[in-house]
């Protein structure tokens, strides 16, 4: 079985049909508009989101995107999901248990939080969940994951958390694709951890196999469940999951990936799983988590716009020779004048627009998906940890050399990218402080209370890339031709 589209093959109709009614002005359906102006439309769709705190307009977008993504049979996602949550039990669990010690992050939480807010790497309120950590981790000898359940989707993603999760005593519910090196992998990491990995295995793949009894390469063989193959089977695992650990609360985080309009195809199915989670669990016994991008489209406190704009202001002589022959833009809103700035929950914001052209509408598309759901399980008083990750040094993104330079030369501009072994440490550590600290536990307990969504975004770890002196779509070219010379020397 295979996902596709309602309207046909092609992810730009799908776009349009989407999104076309709520932006007539953009006129998206005319021949090539929507490649000339996807950044646009993502820009205005912001400002929607922004004028007001209720949901219903990503309610009403998630809602048609369940609709309108079918399997082979003509299932809708959303039919796909209810039915496997009801269906017998298609998937086997086995259970990894850790032999290794447990242990602790490398992550040192508000001196960290310190450094990155100094630096301009990160918002301020990242200070919140990295004290909550510290403070946690000074008050207790037992494991900061007692009493909850990672239920990784994209487990095997190379930002995904899982490892350390493991490595620090935790559970985590594994669901990723067959692919017996990577689980391989992952497994090997159970077993040295002193954590507890639970593997699906489709009952197909299991049939006349003793689970109990097979070493772990074999496991690795056969482990793996498909977003798109295996829909209905997944959301009967994750309800087993659910049944099986009634007293622990579900972290539900997303990581998922995949290329070209498969990247719409997976985060819609994975909203699907998410949505029906919100649906069944009571908010106490949920947490939903997602990794997101700053390279999107924000609306940011007027603030952080004007520190850009001042920071462009001071540059020093050898900046501006530099500048003049490199010439990156200056301000972020250079590319969007006409996103000005408005007014939410009587906070002045600023409507700024970080998307790169070499990301592509697919992923920009896919990436809302995960913020309109963020937003709208918030407001339905469910506690969500929605982090802004910043740009990291990923197999899949320095696969292209151009990238590579980019990335080596981005520090010029005021852009630092992280090592995923890093960020996935410190993002753990964030992620324990949100679970830990009262701050951030959910904010309303009706779905009538309105939300900030501006909220989501106040601990985001950007790396830089919010409050450089530049339009940073303009920067990464000059940044690939001054980190190239390193390239051609053989640097990696």
């Amino acid at each position: 079985m295979s996902l596709r589209f309602a309207s046909g093959p092609s992810s730009t109709k799908f776009a349009v049909e989407l999104l076309g009614p709520y932006l007539p002005d953009l006129k998206l359906g005319a021949p090539g508009e929507w490649r000339q102006n996807y950044q646009r439309a993502f820009v205005e769709l912001t400002r929607l989101e922004a004028q007001t705190s209720e949901t219903r307009l990503q309610a009403a977008l998630l809602e048609a995107i369940g609709a309108s993504i079918l399997d082979d049979a003509g299932r809708s996602i959303t039919q796909l999901v209810k039915q496997g949550w009801s269906q017998g039990q298609l998937v086997e669990t086995v259970v990894v248990s850790g032999m290794g010690e447990t242990s602790r992050l490398a992550t040192v939480g508000k001196p960290t939080a310190d450094a990155l807010v100094h630096n301009g790497l990160a918002e301020p309120r990242i200070a919140d969940d990295l004290s909550a950590y510290d403070d946690w981790v000074a008050a207790h000898d037992e494991a900061p994951t007692a009493g909850e359940l990672l239920l990784a989707i994209g487990a095997n993603a190379e930002l995904s958390l899982v490892a350390d999760w493991l490595a620090i005593g935790g559970i985590a519910a594994a669901i990723a694709r067959q692919n017996s090196t990577k689980w391989s992998a992952l497994i090997a990491q159970a077993r040295e951890s002193g954590g507890t990995l639970l593997v699906p295995v489709l009952a197909s793949q299991a049939a006349g196999l003793d689970l109990a009894s097979i070493d772990d390469e074999q496991l690795a063989q056969i482990a793996g469940l498909d977003l798109q193959a295996d829909l209905a089977a997944i959301a009967g695992w994750v309800r087993s999951i659910a049944d099986a650990h009634i007293d622990k609360r579900i972290v539900a985080l997303g990581t998922v990936y995949a290329p070209g309009k498969n990247q719409i195809l997976a985060a819609a199915a994975q909203d699907a799983l998410l949505a029906r989670l919100t649906d069944e669990l009571p908010p106490a016994r949920l947490v939903l988590g997602w990794l997101a991008t700053p390279l999107d489209s924000v609306a940011l406190p007027r603030e952080v716009f004007e520190a850009s704009i001042a920071a462009h202001a001071k540059r020093g002589l050898g900046r501006r020779i530099r500048d003049l022959l490199l010439r990156p833009v200056g301000g972020p809103l250079a590319p969007h004048p006409e996103a000005t700035l408005t007014s939410a929950n009587d906070r002045e914001l600023a409507i700024v627009d970080f998307s790169a052209v070499r990301q592509g509408s697919s992923y920009l598309l896919a990436k809302r998906i995960e913020r309109w759901r963020a937003q709208v399980a918030q407001a339905a008083g469910h506690n969500v940890w929605f982090q802004v990750a910043p740009p990291a040094q990923t197999h899949s993104t320095l696969d292209y050399r151009v990238v590579r330079a980019a990335f080596r030369g981005a520090g010029s501009f005021g852009v630092t990218t992280f090592v995923p072994w890093m960020l996935r440490d410190l993002l753990t550590a964030v992620l324990i402080g949100h679970l830990k600290g009262e701050a951030k536990q959910p904010v309303n307990q009706s779905a009538k209370q309105p939300v900030e969504p501006r909220a989501l975004l106040d601990s985001a770890i950007h790396g830089g890339v919010w409050r450089v002196a530049y339009d940073p779509q303009s920067i990464w070219s000059p940044a690939a031709i001054l980190g190239w010379p390193e390239l051609l020397r053989g640097g990696k």
